[in-house]
């Protein structure tokens, strides 16, 4: 769903060209090629600054999967729904690094593709099943909840929640998680190897540090149609964000930022202490 995976990507793409149509997986294939130049997406992203671009190959590579006829098997309707997926995540990470060096708001397009994303799911399973498609989507607190009740609306940002909640009204339920310490998976700096670091507790004037008062190791808290509980939750207190990168040292700059958990989130789940998560295949 994010944008972080180019060349695996491309390489997916590829593959499943070449069992249904190896011309076009030639085409594909030089398409990409593009990118081959690049050591990273990141130097990809500084070339654009002087002009270069890989744009119209990337669409090309999307297109030729497109081309390619939907089977009327649910085996083979997945396979081909993953590769179009593929695809479009290839040509979301082209925008979102030729965005993000040319200092535009490059958060918005990596949320609106992640939106877009959703919304190909829901459709994909509609389509197999004859019903309309629920999707359940995990993302970051960040991204998951309502970013104008937090301080990236006054930056022009917003985010996947925000586009599920305005497309979708109430059909959109928000859930944040929130802990008080523990472990997290995180990294030093981007495109460092990531490591298992033990979290700060949670600063006073936090939601955080409210719900540890509370007294329970574990608890989940409806927001929706509680107007009390909402009044209580409006604030704006801190709210703790540890993504990609944990930076203990300056925390208080670097992980927390002001917000309305009220209006961010239908529902909260808040764990004492949270236990890093394991990536897949490890």
């Amino acid at each position: 769903m994010d944008v972080y995976d180019l060349h695996d990507a491309a390489k997916a793409v590829i593959a499943y060209l070449r069992s249904v149509d190896r011309e076009a997986a030639r085409r594909a294939e030089k398409s990409y090629d593009c990118f081959d130049r690049y050591e990273t997406t990141h130097a990809y992203g500084q070339s654009t600054l002087r002009g270069t671009s890989c744009a119209k190959q990337a669409e090309a590579a999307l297109a030729e999967v497109r081309r390619v006829s939907r089977p009327s098997d649910a085996a083979g309707a997945e396979r081909h729904f993953a590769a179009v997926r593929s695809a479009a995540s290839v040509r979301a990470a082209e925008e979102y690094f030729r965005t993000a060096y040319a200092g535009s708001l490059a958060w918005n397009v990596r949320d609106q593709r992640m939106a877009e994303t959703v919304e190909e799911i829901a459709g994909h399973v509609e389509a197999l099943s004859g019903r309309p498609g629920k999707v359940v989507m995990w993302s970051h607190n960040t991204h998951s909840g309502d970013a104008r009740a937090t301080f990236a609306a006054n930056r022009g940002e917003l985010n996947l929640g925000q586009l599920m909640r305005q497309r979708h009204g109430e059909d959109a339920f928000l859930l944040g998680f929130f802990s008080h310490g523990g472990t997290v998976l995180a990294a030093s700096e981007w495109d460092q190897p990531g490591r298992v670091y033990d979290m700060r507790p949670a600063l006073s004037g936090s939601y955080s540090a409210l719900f540890r008062s509370v007294g329970s190791p574990a608890f989940s808290l409806l927001l929706r149609g509680k107007p009390d509980v909402q009044r209580s939750l409006r604030g704006p207190m801190l709210e703790r964000a540890i993504g990609v990168v944990y930076q203990p040292h300056s925390e208080r700059m670097s992980h927390y930022f002001e917000a309305s958990l009220a209006d961010q989130f239908d529902a909260a789940v808040y764990f004492d202490t949270s236990k890093a998560v394991t990536p897949l295949g490890r």
